[in-house]
């Protein structure tokens, strides 16, 4: 992909107002934006958890039995859509957690922890996310299986056992999220 000299200042300059734009409002948190993060990232939280607690109870015990043959059937059957797409809003929520927790004051002390303890969380079943994406879910349901079909099964067993890991991670952190929402929710009132 070619770009001219005035789509690349184009692209430069709407980078840097968006950074700008972040800024100001990273710096400016009201208290109605600051909740609605808080929420947003409860929402995605969850959204996470159930998804991957979805998979973990319907999808990936079918992986285990003649794994070749159910791998090509979910690559025949996911043409249009991808269920990655219903991920896309836990990168935010990640990020919008990690954005409440160093917007809040460390004088409400228990708020922090309960955010610390989330954002921990989240951040490790993310890392652990991103080693299941690039080691496993690649090569199990997007590559061609026919490549490695002897190590399929492997990668199989190991998805489910990692997927179960990450569902407890990601469980603990919507506990604190949720914990944290509630507290909020209890001072304002």
């Amino acid at each position: 992909m070619h770009y001219n000299v005035i789509e690349v200042a184009l692209l430069i300059l709407l980078e840097k107002c968006q950074l700008v734009i972040f800024i100001i409002i990273f710096a400016r948190m009201r208290d109605k934006l600051y909740h609605n993060l808080l929420l947003f990232s409860l929402f995605g939280v969850a959204m996470w958890f159930f998804g991957n607690l979805y998979e973990a109870i319907v999808i990936a015990p079918n992986m285990l039995n003649n794994t070749i043959e159910k791998m090509h059937a979910w690559q025949a059957y996911f043409v249009v859509t991808n269920p990655a797409f219903f991920y896309a809003l836990s990168p935010l929520a990640t990020i919008a957690l990690l954005i409440v927790y160093v917007k809040t004051s460390k004088q409400k002390t228990e708020l922090k922890r309960l955010l610390r303890f989330a954002s921990i969380f989240q951040i490790i079943a993310y890392a652990l996310s991103i080693y299941i994406i690039t080691q496993i879910n690649l090569k199990l349901f997007f590559a061609n299986l026919n490549d490695n079909p002897d190590q399929l099964h492997t990668k199989a067993v190991l998805w489910n056992i990692l997927n179960i890991i990450r569902i407890i991670l990601v469980e603990i952190s919507l506990i604190f999220t949720f914990k944290a929402y509630i507290q909020t929710q209890k001072n304002k009132g």
